[in-house]
């Protein structure tokens, strides 16, 4: 049996088509929240997830109002999408999918990046 293998850019090349599809469902009096489980438990509010290497994702965002970032092996990306009713208060961290890998060695040039928020 083959077995076809894809890494984490690919792994986040394909969420970004999917956080499109949902963001065309998004209605102007709604916004689009995602969120996963911390290693310890926690609900995290994501901004962004980027793919890091080819086995590897980083992700930002807030757990219980403070910042942070996990890294994690691709395998245990597990995000959970919600369209909540109302407009976004100002401020709101909204969600992106970097498609390009992160890296300290870029030149400083921000990846591409999906928006999956309303405009203002």
């Amino acid at each position: 049996m083959f077995w076809e293998y894809f890494g984490a850019p690919h792994f986040i090349h394909e969420l970004s088509k999917a956080v499109a599809e949902i963001e065309s469902k998004v209605g102007p009096d709604e916004r689009l929240v995602v969120t996963m489980q911390t290693p310890d438990g926690r609900s995290m509010l994501i901004g962004s997830v980027a793919p890091r290497g080819q086995v590897s994702y980083i992700a930002e965002g807030l757990v219980e109002e403070m910042a942070c970032t996990v890294m994690g092996h691709i395998s245990n990306l597990q995000l959970f999408f919600v369209i909540e009713k109302g407009k976004r208060a100002p401020g709101f961290l909204g969600f992106s999918v970097r498609t390009e890998e992160t890296s300290e060695s870029q030149s400083g040039s921000l990846p591409e990046e999906r928006s999956a928020t309303p405009a203002s």
